[in-house]
């Protein structure tokens, strides 16, 4: 056994449970009964079959609905891996329950969103093939998402080597997050893509020298996957900008590795410029098309104005005492709530989390009163 493997052989075990766990809920969980993932799937199959990216005169019409709207890469690749697969059944198997009840979790009945009949029985073929090839595709991006958060962790915490495993563990053995990676969704992407980008940004931000100008590139080209994947993704530039600066402006005492010192002189603010114009050159390569591409099509870098023309739009803000009483689904769907936000698991569930949290506090709080 190599020393790497040696090394690491607690989280490819903690991988090894999150992928037979995510296998599991791939396969048991009904087609299309995770939240929004029949859209999700409607635009990989249109991709797949030749139709091209969402333009407006499809847009309101289309049967992927608002998912067109967003960014493209992980409809782009679950395209490319069932483009061979013919989805001729797709009317047989993509079949609305007209009396669902979602998003409602007191309902005794009709909470399956589709209609499930024998097209969907083993062995696959058609759609429900290509379903859990994009599933599949779904779950080896959730094993990025737990690497990389293990990553995280062994850089916040080098010397608590514990912690990177049982971040991952957390993780991995979230149902929330199985539940999500079992499924049609691309927010399983931009999670792999945020994941890499937050532990790239703290590599060169804990690293002992000056980091080169392939990192930098690297680094923006990460988030232009992030900014590719969903909008959310948009949000990796920050932190990034972030990393620029405390790399750039702030520099180890020549005595101690603990004492950063500002210097701000001219070749620090002139790799400064550099590394930005590289980190943002790179994610402009990467995803700048996509947002032109909105800008010329909906007048929106974003695409948000068609994104809400096709979904329901709130006439008004919601209240405090509203937010207030939507804060608990909230809490609950971050751990455990399946389907389409309708079925909840024991009560004792979520308390266990709760504590599990406040543990979690409560060590943070103990750690810094004694750096203190």
């Amino acid at each position: 056994m190599s020393y790497g493997i040696r090394r690491h052989r607690w989280l490819l075990a903690v991988l090894a449970v999150y992928v037979v766990l995510a296998g599991v809920y791939s396969v048991i969980n009904p087609l299309f009964e995770a939240p929004d993932e029949v859209w999700h799937y409607e635009y990989v199959r249109w991709l797949a079959e030749g139709k091209g990216l969402a333009t407006p005169e499809n847009l309101a019409t289309a049967p992927y609905a608002q998912e067109g709207s967003q960014p493209p890469l992980y409809y782009l690749l679950a395209a490319a891996l069932t483009g061979p697969i013919p989805t001729d059944n797709a009317a047989a198997v993509i079949r609305f329950n007209p009396h669902q009840v979602v998003g409602d979790a007191k309902s005794p009945v009709n909470r399956n969103a589709m209609v499930h009949n024998a097209s969907q029985a083993w062995p696959w073929r058609g759609v429900v093939l290509a379903t859990h090839v994009a599933r599949f595709l779904s779950l080896l991006l959730g094993t990025l998402t737990i690497a990389f958060t293990y990553g995280i962790a062994r850089l916040t915490l080098p010397k608590w080597p514990a912690a990177a495993l049982l971040a991952a563990a957390l993780v991995a053995l979230d149902p929330q997050f199985v539940f999500v990676s079992a499924s049609v969704s691309n927010d399983n992407l931009v999670a792999a893509a945020a994941t890499a980008g937050v532990w790239w940004s703290l590599r060169l931000a804990t690293h002992a020298t000056r980091p080169r100008w392939s990192s930098w590139l690297l680094l923006g080209a990460l988030v232009g996957l992030a900014a590719l994947s969903k909008l959310s993704g948009l949000l990796l530039a920050g932190f990034a900008g972030l990393t620029i600066l405390v790399t750039t402006l702030l520099q180890p005492s020549p005595t101690t590795s603990a004492s950063p010192r500002l210097r701000i002189k001219g070749f620090r603010l002139r790799h400064l410029l550099i590394a930005a114009l590289l980190v943002v050159g790179a994610e402009l390569a990467v995803s700048g098309w996509w947002y032109f591409r909105n800008w010329r099509l909906y007048g929106d870098p974003l695409a948000l104005n068609a994104m809400f023309a096709v979904g329901p739009r709130r006439t008004e803000a919601a209240s405090l005492a509203e937010v207030a009483d939507l804060s608990p689904g909230v809490w609950r769907s971050f751990w455990a709530v399946f389907g389409w936000f309708n079925i909840l698991v024991d009560a004792w569930v979520y308390w266990v989390y709760g504590l599990l949290t406040l543990a979690g506090l409560g060590g943070w709080l103990v750690l810094l009163l004694r750096r203190g």
